[in-house]
Order: structure tokens, then C-alpha cells, then sequence
């Protein structure tokens, strides 16, 4: 009878553990594929989604599109035209962008005093100006010494994209190329309506100026004046250096001669490429390192915690019966 009760104990304990396993597993699967369901629409179909619910349309989409005459404005393309567009925004009537236009590089080049010096003059050729210029000597690890050169240059935004080529035209190959584009259409706009506003509080405080009549009266205006005139001078500051910035792009360049860059190989073999792939094989297994640490902290450990919890209350549960059980079914002491 004993063994009968324990069978059956044990029959019930392990049912309900693997049916408390599998609602929890199937739980997971559920939310991992509900999860991933939006994801995986084609963009067409999560666009409709998005527009019918409510959510937020997919980033690709997000883009304007330029459809026939009705195409956002592009940004100004010259030196004269960013000015224009700036007495425009005086005006009230914006109708353009004004974006800043950088760029970072670095050339390799054969002499590079010389390739400075082309620079230079056709920088100065096409309306820009130097704005610093350097050249120095470094010693490789073979005991050569190199010449490098520096030069940071600012041309009309019309000839951003010519002074580029020239720099490539004059390169043996192009080590570093970053151009940049800062938007600064919207903090113009904001300092222009600043600005109306401190104007017209500026003549305001002068006709009350001129109307003072009690001496403490006229030092705090005249204070509140120059508080104000202090301002408005800062805010033109500040609209004169993005005009600056908009109608002249700066371009910094490096110029590396081609010995320093010509890798070191011993029978074919490149300890520069060994090193660069050593490198590449480490962030690959740091990679999945990161990887596997993520997976185990924010899935496995919650799931190992629930399922010791459900296991540890099962067990419990099931010595508590058994004990219950065993203590019925034994027969009474003999006295």
C-alpha cells in the first residue's frame, strides 16, 4: 500500500513540474515570436501597420521624399548664395537650408611640400584662405626620417566638392576621407526672432528713456538698456559666425609621404597584416564573448530562477504529501 501511495505521489509531481515546464517555455516562444512578428513584415506592409495603428513608420521611410517640383530646397551652394539666403531669413522669408560643410583627410602623397604648396595656391586661386599650415619631420622605425605636412583650408561652399578632387588628384591614394554636413537652418531661425525681440524691447527702454524724468529712473533704464544691447550684440555674434561657417567650408588635410606608408614585408609576408587580422579574430570572439554574457543574464538566469522556484515549491510539496501520506498509512504502535 505504501509503495502504491509513493508511485502515485511521484506520478503526480512529475506531471505537474513538466506541465509547469512546458506552459513556461511556450510562454517564451510566444512572446519571442509576438516579438518579432512586427519586425519581420516587409517595409510596405509595417508602413500600412504603422499608419492604421498609430505606430511610428519605419526609419527608412522617414526620409522626405523629392516628388517632381514639390522636392525639399537644397542647400545653398555657394558663398554667394548662403549670404543671399542669410539676408533672406533677415527678411522673414527662409526658403533654403543653411548647412555647415566640413571635411577631414588625410593623402598620401609623394613629396609632400610640394603637394602643400598646390594646395595653397589653388586655394587662394579660387577665393578661400589658409587657415593654418604646418610641416614636420618624423623618424620611421627603420631610422628614415619623413617629412609630413598639415594644412587647414576654408573655400566658398560653391567649390567644397572641387577642392575634394583636387586634393584626391594630387594623392597616391586616400588614407582617411570624413566630410560632414551640420544643419544649422532651425538655431539661425531661433536667433532671428531673439533678435526682433531684444530690438523692439531696445527702442522700447529708449523712448522710456527719453521721456526719464527722476535721476533713479533713468540709471535703472539705462541699465536694463545695456543689458539688453549686450545681448543683441552676442545673438549677431553668433548669426555672423554660422554665416561665415555656411558661406565657407573648412577642409583639414594631412599629408603622409608614401615611405612612411609602405608596409613592411619579409618574403611576402606582412606583419602588418598578421596583426591586423590577430586583431579582427580578438573583437570577433570579444564579440561573442559580449554575446553569450547578455544571452545568459537576461534570458537563462530568469528562466534557471523561475524554474528552481517551481521545482523547489514542487518538491516541497510533494515531501509534505508524502509525509502526510506515510504517517496514515503507518500502523499504530504496539504497547
Amino acid at each position: 500500500m505504501r509503495n502504491q501511495w509513493k508511485r502515485r505521489l511521484l506520478w503526480w509531481g512529475g506531471g505537474l513540474f513538466a506541465l509547469l515546464v512546458l506552459g513556461l517555455v511556450g510562454g517564451v516562444v510566444m512572446l519571442s515570436l509576438s516579438g518579432s512578428s512586427v519586425a519581420s513584415l516587409p517595409p510596405a506592409v509595417y508602413e500600412s501597420k504603422a499608419g492604421s495603428e498609430g505606430m511610428a513608420i519605419a526609419p527608412e521611410r522617414a526620409v522626405p521624399a523629392v516628388v517632381g517640383e514639390a522636392a525639399m530646397p537644397m542647400p545653398p551652394t555657394g558663398a554667394d548664395e548662403a549670404l543671399d539666403f542669410v539676408d533672406a531669413a533677415t527678411a522673414g522669408t527662409t526658403t533654403t537650408r543653411m548647412v555647415i560643410k566640413n571635411a577631414d583627410m588625410a593623402v598620401v602623397v609623394d613629396d609632400p611640400r610640394a603637394a602643400q604648396s598646390q594646395v595653397i595656391a589653388w586655394v587662394e586661386a579660387h577665393g578661400g584662405y589658409v587657415v593654418a599650415s604646418s610641416l614636420s619631420e618624423r623618424t620611421l622605425a627603420s631610422g628614415k626620417r619623413v617629412l609630413y605636412g598639415e594644412t587647414t583650408f576654408r573655400v566658398p561652399a560653391d567649390r567644397f566638392l572641387d577642392a575634394l578632387a583636387m586634393l584626391k588628384d594630387l594623392a597616391v591614394r586616400v588614407d582617411r576621407e570624413d566630410i560632414r554636413g551640420q544643419d544649422v537652418t532651425d538655431e539661425y531661425v531661433d536667433l532671428e526672432a531673439r533678435l526682433r525681440n531684444l530690438q523692439a524691447a531696445e527702442e522700447e527702454l529708449r523712448r522710456l528713456l527719453d521721456q526719464a524724468a527722476d535721476t533713479n529712473e533713468v540709471l535703472n533704464i539705462y541699465r536694463e538698456l545695456m543689458q539688453v544691447r549686450e545681448q543683441i550684440e552676442v545673438l549677431q555674434g553668433r548669426m555672423r559666425y554660422l554665416q561665415e561657417s555656411v558661406a565657407y567650408s573648412e577642409v583639414q588635410v594631412e599629408f603622409i609621404p608614401v615611405e612612411a606608408d609602405e608596409p613592411i614585408s619579409i618574403g611576402g609576408w606582412e606583419p602588418s597584416g598578421v596583426a591586423r587580422d590577430a586583431v579582427r579574430a580578438l573583437l570577433r570572439f570579444g564579440q561573442q564573448l559580449v554575446t553569450a554574457f547578455i544571452w545568459i543574464g537576461v534570458f537563462w538566469l530568469p528562466v534557471l530562477a523561475v524554474l528552481g522556484i517551481i521545482g523547489s515549491l514542487a518538491w516541497r510539496l510533494g515531501r509534505g504529501l508524502w509525509r502526510r501520506m506515510r504517517g496514515r498509512a503507518a500502523p499504530p504502535t504496539a504497547r
